[in-house]
């Protein structure tokens, strides 16, 4: 759930900001990346008793983290 969102997210803002030098495939990437340390994030808090609201209260972290505020 949260990897479909993260991507879609992505793929939105590609799809508005792109000047073609970014592609659907960075997109996942970026959406895959984003997540994963979300994920990391809220185990490290949670640890075995991680649920999905968990993960997605870390998003905003783990983007900042990836690539920073700006």
């Amino acid at each position: 759930d949260v990897l479909a969102g993260t991507s879609g997210t992505f793929c939105a803002w590609l799809a508005k900001h792109n000047k073609g030098e970014l592609t659907v495939s960075a997109a996942a990437l970026a959406a895959a990346a984003v997540t994963r340390g979300a994920a990391r994030l809220a185990f490290e808090s949670m640890k075995r008793a991680t649920l999905t609201t968990d993960v997605i209260q870390c998003v905003g972290d783990a983007f900042e983290g990836l690539f920073g505020e700006q």
